[in-house]
């Protein structure tokens, strides 16, 4: 079998959209560094180890080296359970691993707060009011920009205060609604109760086009997305993305001693280690301040440590003491 013949079989197996794109772009330049007729048998590890030796000659970024080793791999692995060939040649490629810190993708909080009080000041009532309700869900529960696209009416119970939010991984988290959330989320409720969207749908969150067959349609986790950069911008004159809220919520938790495993249920993570990788301990000065504010001898008098004191052989009372 040709080298293009197996990449198109192998992408003929993702309908993801996101997934197949990611796939697709790594492995057509695949196509193109080593020829479309090429026949899989005739690769080997030799030759692709020359082809890993460019690839980090081109200088590239060690996230997009370790994706392109990590697609390169999976692609033989098909291969060969496909019994297009007998052995993954690019099996000795090891991506390196290193931890990458969220903290540096976090939203600042300053930024944050700035963003909240741009969105209330915008002149459309419609997008103040709803744009205010999304950040306040996304800045509560760290939801990222698909949770708050995907809430529904039927999942919010103001009365009892509670909301459920579907997330990653196809879970519903059931989430009780603090009081300012409540608050800012009803204001955007009385708004949604009289939209009559065309076709109708129980989406929370809508667009604010009034065209017939389009009128206010579910917001898409894109369009959520593009409200956050926007104002990021306004107030910054820097782009972050709702992921960056989500971040800064999980480490403003962590950073206030708040339980892992409360922090893992407030933000969805099916695993607590998760939420540990990614928020606890992540940096010196978290740890430093963390230990000087719990230090046990905290306000206490310590001795100094080092050389005894030189006594003073001038003081009279030195030789009364030592006499004889």
């Amino acid at each position: 079998m040709r080298l293009q013949e197996g990449v198109e079989r192998f992408l003929a197996r993702y309908s993801n959209p996101n997934t197949l794109k990611g796939y697709r772009d790594i492995l057509l330049a695949y196509v193109q560094d080593f020829g479309a007729k090429t026949p899989l048998e005739t690769f080997t590890s030799e030759r692709l180890d020359e082809w890993y030796t460019d690839q980090v000659g081109r200088g590239l970024a060690e996230a997009t080296l370790a994706s392109r080793i990590k697609t390169m791999k999976a692609f033989w692995n098909w291969c060969v359970k496909m019994g297009y060939i007998e052995s993954n040649p690019a099996g000795f490629l090891v991506p390196k691993k290193r931890k990458i810190s969220l903290i540096t993708k976090a939203m600042p909080g300053k930024v944050l707060s700035a963003i909240m009080e741009a969105a209330t000041q915008k002149h459309q009532k419609f997008s103040a009011i709803r744009d205010t309700a999304i950040l306040a869900i996304m800045s509560t529960y760290g939801a990222r920009a698909g949770d708050v696209a995907h809430l529904r009416l039927s999942n919010l119970n103001l009365a009892e205060q509670w909301l459920v939010l579907h997330v990653k991984g196809d879970k519903d988290v059931p989430l009780p609604l603090p009081p300012e959330t409540e608050e800012l989320l009803q204001h955007w409720l009385i708004l949604r109760y009289d939209l009559d969207p065309d076709p109708p749908h129980d989406f929370v969150f809508t667009t604010n086009r009034t065209t017939p067959g389009k009128r206010y349609g579910p917001m898409a986790p894109e369009s959520v997305g593009t409200v956050i950069k926007r104002l990021s911008v306004q107030v910054s004159g820097k782009t972050y993305g709702p992921h960056s809220i989500r971040h800064w919520r999980g480490q403003d938790l962590a950073d206030k001693r708040v339980p892992p495993t409360t922090v893992q249920a407030i933000l969805g993570h099916s695993d607590v280690k998760t939420t540990l990788d990614h928020y606890y301990n992540q940096d010196t000065e978290r740890l430093r301040a963390a230990l000087e504010e719990n230090e046990l001898l905290k306000g206490k008098e310590t001795k100094k440590s080092g050389k005894k004191k030189k006594p003073d052989t001038t003081d009279p009372d030195f030789w009364r003491g030592n006499a004889g």
